[in-house]
């Protein structure tokens, strides 16, 4: 319920009286990263979510001693149990539709976009260091958006370079 109201508020945000004439990283999105790195680190020990699993054991030869090796392969997998997972993308899409309508609001498509890159790149970083690998499906969403949009500049930047603007 708590969550739910959480969800309401972003999809229901006004913006006007959010925005802030500035490209640097939004406050918001501030919190939503490290709120997102909050879950996901309290909930690595209940299983929810994704995980690491160990699937594969196999022993390995040893050439420069005289034993073997027992090695792991781990695979990312989803738990049974995805509340966890689905509260996350939902809490994902309402901060990324609250991020573009901010953006939105600067009156040019280069500060929009430079908007969003920080944004993301924030995002990103908060995530890497704090939910270490439990985080990676979301940070791999928001990777995904920052190369998009990283790339949407730099085709915008050479257009106008080559018009001479």
């Amino acid at each position: 319920m708590v969550f739910d109201m959480h969800l309401n508020s972003l999809w229901t945000a006004n913006v006007q009286t959010l925005w802030e004439d500035d490209v640097h990283p939004h406050y918001v999105m501030r919190c939503y990263a490290e709120f997102t790195a909050s879950l996901i680190l309290l909930n690595v020990d209940y299983g929810d979510g994704f995980h690491w699993k160990i699937t594969s054991r196999f022993w390995t030869k040893d050439r420069r001693r005289s034993g073997a090796n027992l090695l792991f392969l781990y695979t990312y997998l989803p738990s049974p149990s995805n509340k966890l997972d689905l509260n996350l993308e939902r809490l994902r899409m309402a901060i990324d539709n609250l991020l573009v309508r901010l953006a939105n609001l600067f009156p040019k498509q280069k500060l929009q976009t430079v908007f969003l890159i920080n944004n993301y790149n924030m995002t990103i970083a908060v995530l890497k260091a704090e939910a270490v690998l439990d985080g990676v499906k979301i940070r791999m969403q928001f990777e995904e958006l920052l190369k998009d949009n990283t790339a949407i500049f730099v085709l915008r930047t050479q257009a106008l370079a080559q018009n001479g603007q």
